[in-house]
């Protein structure tokens, strides 16, 4: 049986109808879906003028999460909310579905039953004040350099890396760096770093490490994924337009060798097919304001529950994906 709507009143499922007939609704929704990045929001919001964006992408990004109604499975008992996306990759609310998607396709890529080794690599560029967008092609064109030097061809069958980007707030400079998980045999560190030195002429840190649970790699993998210096750049707007400039369009997850035939099945993600409708989000908050005990319960559920979170994907050792 479905739920009751906690709201104890009748609630528009039409989402266009919820915008005209109550903006408070929207101001509700944007402050769940942010409630734990306000201060990234703001910064990225002042940031946008600098960026010299389409207006239409910042208005995705303003509306993100309005329009927001919670639908629950009854044969999983699980909760979501459906709500407009802007599908920025520098947007923190969208990051989570991002990580989690990966994390998934991941999960059936590397196979637990396959027995190659697995390793996981990280390759640095010495830091510098060229333009961000310029480093990370600088650094992709050394990575597909190095994946063609006969010490990476011998030893490595194939894998996917992504590309993140720090800033170092006492230098002023960009640090684009890239993580790898990939089938490969044993490579020593030192012979790994005098051929990333010969690709890159100028930087030779690298790191190499036998991957012991394959899940924990993927974790650790996905943190990476769209993760934005956000945090040290909250009181620099122009290196934050900057930021989103480049990697606007950007490729930050390359496959590489065999791991570009891999084909993962589209029901992989397990995702229940019975969703049903509930209410409205901001009807549920506002409901819970009045005093609803059913509403209040519902959303501390919706607060723990974070469905693209990658340690619901790995609970434990013993988990295969479908």
């Amino acid at each position: 049986m479905q739920p009751r709507n906690p709201c104890g009143t009748s609630t528009s499922l039409d989402p266009q109808r919820a915008s005209e007939e109550n903006p408070q609704y929207q101001r509700i929704n944007e402050a769940w879906r942010f409630r734990r990045t306000q201060r990234e929001r703001h910064a990225l919001l002042n940031a946008l003028r600098f960026a010299g964006l389409a207006p239409a992408v910042e208005h995705r990004f303003r509306t993100c999460g309005q329009d927001a109604y919670v639908y629950h499975s009854p044969s999983t008992d699980q909760y979501r909310i459906r709500s407009l996306q802007c599908g920025q990759r520098w947007c923190p609310a969208c990051q989570h579905k991002r990580r989690s998607e990966f994390a998934r396709w991941c999960l059936a890529a590397f196979d637990r039953d396959d027995r190659h080794p697995l390793k996981f690599i990280t390759l640095t560029l010495r830091s510098c004040k060229l333009p961000l967008a310029e480093q990370i092609n600088r650094l992709k064109r050394a990575f597909r350099k190095l994946r063609a030097r006969a010490l990476w061809r011998k030893a490595v069958s194939g894998g996917v890396a992504v590309v993140e980007v720090t800033w170092n707030a006492e230098t002023g400079a960009w640090h684009p760096h890239i993580h790898i998980l990939a089938r490969a045999d044993y490579i020593p560190q030192h012979n790994l770093a005098r051929t990333w030195l010969s690709v890159t002429l100028s930087s030779r840190i690298v790191d190499i490490r036998a991957v012991r649970d394959r899940c924990d790699a993927i974790k650790y993998l996905g943190k990476y994924l769209g993760k934005a210096p956000l945090a040290q750049l909250a009181d620099q707007p122009q290196a934050l337009a900057e930021y989103i400039t480049a990697l606007r369009g950007a490729r930050l997850v390359i496959r590489f060798g065999d791991m570009t035939k891999v084909e993962v099945d589209a029901d992989i993600t397990d995702d229940p097919h019975d969703w049903q409708p509930i209410g409205s989000l901001a009807a549920i908050i506002l409901a819970a304001r009045d005093g609803s005990t059913e509403a209040l319960k519902l959303l501390n559920r919706l607060d723990r529950q974070i469905p693209w979170d990658a340690d619901s994907l790995c609970p434990d050792q013993d988990y295969a994906p479908p």
